[in-house]
């Protein structure tokens, strides 16, 4: 096990990568733990100028997390593809993960918040 943690810290790439699929997957544990699957109505949307926004279904939470999967994939995907063309792409598609990872676990604990 230490020798596979040493690899991945040699290579920043892979370790922003990881980070991101590690902060994603706590998005989906806490998803699918704390937030109320079963409600017929929740709020998914609030501003602080209008108040709440958008009410929906409980499961509809899930695509918070279903949607940083959707963008870790992607940009990994993206990302493998350009590695040869350009070096300044991968890290900035790479880059941009952990970023939007954080941004929406802030979504999504705000939201449990307000529930």
């Amino acid at each position: 096990m230490n020798s596979f943690v040493q690899k991945v810290a040699r290579h920043p790439i892979a370790l922003t990568v990881a980070a991101s699929a590690i902060i994603n997957i706590t998005n989906w544990v806490l998803a699918l733990r704390l937030f109320p699957h079963q409600a017929p109505a929740v709020i998914l949307h609030y501003s602080v100028g209008n108040g709440v926004d958008f009410v929906g279904e409980g499961d509809w939470i899930l695509r918070i997390p279903a949607i940083g999967s959707s963008i870790l994939i992607l940009n990994v995907l993206v990302a493998y593809g350009l590695r040869r063309a350009s070096i300044r792409a991968v890290w900035i598609l790479t880059a941009a993960l952990p970023i939007l990872e954080v941004a929406l676990l802030a979504a999504f604990v705000l939201l449990l918040r307000v529930n």
